[in-house]
């Protein structure tokens, strides 16, 4: 589990259990349901799922707080609330509500599960390694050799190869044919110069997924390792033909053309190799940049400082006008502020700029314009959502 700056402050994109934007008369009727009833954790539940659907934070998070008073021990309920502050980006509010579920429920598994990913995300190995052993122990819905793949992983993570290596024929002996873990196998034969055992994983792997990227990049530097320079060229140009920026297999055959003696080949590679690790850094920084001006628009929202948060959305607009979740935050939080007509304006800048390609924009075009009476203008998007993307309003 990582961040991506594709994180959306409201879901805008959707939420599994809702297909379409909510409209104002359903939230109401599923709160004047949990008013009627206010100890029903159920009307609870959905009632912040629809908050959240309808761009509500704050009220969102409330619903969940008091469903888990209500109800403690309810797996789910902590689960919907840790997934909410992740994908808010509230990655140390999600670390809370993990250690509080597995406090509360030490013998749920996808709550260890969870608070190992988080861990895991964060760069905290030793922890993560840690609940993902005790999600070992447990009964539950995650796969056993997902799990001694995630501690195996972990493990090659700290240099404990050995440990890795057993965590990952523990995977392979429940599944033998969990991609994954044969990969991470092949790497910890790599990393501790067992290269024909490497070889074998990584063409186990080949045999039956010959399009797998990863293996044969990894092949080609077995083939490096193990100066079969020519191997080395021909695989790792089997992976340029497929995927021409991919940097591993460039480095590697720069490397085995070099030590072919074909200097001017290789140093052309090598170049390639520099220009597009140094062209991922700064597109890396430039999308921290976006997460960053998501994450202060979300602790704004949270405090009820709605216009700073479009202030703050608007300046990183500014910064990454190509950024897409910013204007879909922007848009939303306008509609928030009942300004419904900046709303349209928001999500038409991202029609005329190309960022239109995704059902969200005409989602919430066909809200706002109805919001505003443009019934026509509605129902176009509308219709845009059925033929283009197979969705109902």
């Amino acid at each position: 589990m990582r961040l991506f700056c594709a994180f959306l402050i409201f879901f805008a994109t959707g939420w599994t259990a809702f297909a379409a934007v909510q409209e104002a008369d359903a939230i109401e009727q599923l709160r004047a349901a949990s008013e009627l009833e206010p100890q029903d954790v159920e009307a609870r539940r959905v009632l912040g799922l629809a908050y959240l659907q309808n761009g509500e934070v704050s009220a969102a998070i409330d619903q969940f707080e008091a469903a888990i008073g209500l109800s403690p021990l309810e797996e789910r309920l902590h689960l919907v609330l840790t997934d909410t502050y992740w994908m808010l980006g509230l990655t140390s509010e999600a670390e809370a509500a993990a250690v509080r579920a597995v406090r509360l429920i030490p013998d749920s598994q996808r709550a260890h599960h969870t608070l190992a990913e988080l861990y895991a995300n964060s760069g905290r190995v030793r922890a993560s390694l840690g609940e993902y052993m005790r999600a070992r122990e447990l009964e539950g819905p995650v796969p056993p050799e997902e799990i001694y793949q995630k501690i195996g992983d972990g493990q090659t993570l700290l240099v404990e190869f050995d440990e890795a290596e057993s965590a990952y024929l523990q995977a392979l002996d429940v599944d033998p044919g969990h991609v994954p873990s044969r990969l991470g196998l092949g790497y910890v034969y790599l990393r501790s110069g067992r290269f024909a055992e490497a070889l074998g994983e990584y063409e186990s792997v080949l045999r039956a997924h010959p399009d797998n990227v990863t293996a044969r990049v990894r092949l080609a530097e077995v083939h490096l390792r193990l100066e079969r320079f020519g191997e080395s060229v021909r695989t790792a140009g089997e992976v340029l033909g497929i995927d021409p920026g991919n940097q591993g297999a460039l480095y590697i055959r720069g490397t085995a053309l070099l030590r072919m003696g074909q200097k001017a080949q290789g140093e052309a590679d090598l170049e390639e190799f520099r220009r597009l690790e140094t062209a991922a850094a700064a597109e890396e920084h430039l999308e921290m940049e976006v997460v960053s001006f998501n994450r202060e628009a979300v602790a704004m929202v949270r405090q009820g400082r709605y216009q700073e948060a479009v202030d703050t959305l608007q300046e990183g607009i500014e910064a990454r006008p190509d950024a897409r979740s910013l204007y879909l935050n922007l848009g939303l939080i306008r509609s928030q502020l009942g300004d419904h007509h900046g709303a349209v304006e928001t999500f038409v800048a991202m029609l005329r700029l190309g960022l239109g390609d995704d059902p969200a924009v005409h989602r919430n075009l066909a809200r706002e314009y109805a919001l505003l009476g443009d019934i026509e203008a509605s129902r176009r998007h509308q219709m845009i959502l059925l033929d283009e993307f197979g969705l109902a309003r």
